[in-house]
């Protein structure tokens, strides 16, 4: 996955406005679910611990404020990842292009999850580091009485999944413990390719899990909605491209499950 990331560097990168689509990119968009207009000319007041973040939909564009009164109007990018569960990606560029905004929403019960990715300048050890900031939130005036609240997950620890971006492009990953997971290169960009990254795991309903992970040696982050009921994931990441500017855009695949580690009881990962 981290080869992928890179390879969008030897692409044209996706900008993520009206006149340049994510699905311009090439490789990684292949199997990525289309684009919905079913949050067109919507808005939605979500409530989390923090104050409630407000979104008013248009064509192309979303109006957008957070709880401490941040805010501004950018282009984002939905889609109906699952039934009636959408994901939705934001790039705050009109704001400050260090931070983009990743909804999990789920018009029926309310449920929404917030991942904010935040980016780093500052340091002096590396060009640039993420954060990933998960806020649980509910859509105000949806009741959820008896709804599976959304949490912190171990249920994928020791699976293996296969994305399939396209036939070129395969990527493996091994869910190792709660903040880590392990990725190589079957096919594609560089095979073999592999390395141990850093990761955050939620499970957002039945067989759907929203998975993040921060890249260092390739300077950037991912989050993904696992659909493992239609085995689809629909994802976005933001990091650096080639000149050292930061990019966001969407990403797309199949997965295939691989045998899975069973572990005894008592070892199990953490």
């Amino acid at each position: 996955m981290s080869a992928a990331l890179s390879c969008i560097r030897m692409e044209r990168e996706s900008r993520m406005n009206p006149t340049d689509s994510p699905r311009e990119v090439s490789g990684l968009l292949e199997h990525r679910l289309p684009q919905s207009s079913a949050l067109t000319g919507r808005a939605y007041a979500v409530t989390l611990p923090d104050g409630e973040l407000a979104l008013d939909f248009g064509e192309h564009t979303v109006a957008w404020r957070l709880p401490d009164g941040t805010g501004g109007t950018d282009p984002y990018d939905a889609v109906e990842a699952a039934v009636d569960c959408f994901f939705v990606d934001i790039w705050c560029r009109s704001s400050d292009a260090r931070r983009s905004l990743t909804l999990v929403l789920q018009r029926a019960t309310g449920r929404t999850l917030l991942v904010e990715t935040v980016a780093d300048t500052s340091r002096h050890d590396v060009p640039v580091a993420f954060e990933h900031r998960f806020a649980l939130g509910m859509l105000r005036g949806v009741e959820a009485a008896g709804v599976e609240q959304p949490g912190p997950t171990a249920e994928l620890l020791g699976r293996r999944l296969l994305s399939v971006y396209s036939a070129d492009l395969v990527f493996e990953q091994i869910y190792l413990n709660s903040s880590s997971v392990a990725w190589q290169c079957i096919r594609g960009w560089e095979p073999g390719a592999n390395d141990t990254d850093e990761a955050t795991y939620w499970r957002f309903a039945e067989n759907l899990y929203v998975f993040g992970f921060r890249e260092e040696a390739a300077l950037s982050s991912s989050v993904f909605l696992l659909d493992l009921a239609n085995n689809r994931s629909t994802g976005k990441y933001l990091g650096l491209d080639e000149h050292g500017a930061l990019a966001n855009g969407a990403l797309g695949a199949v997965l295939l499950p691989l045998e899975a580690s069973t572990y005894p009881r008592g070892m199990e990962p953490r």
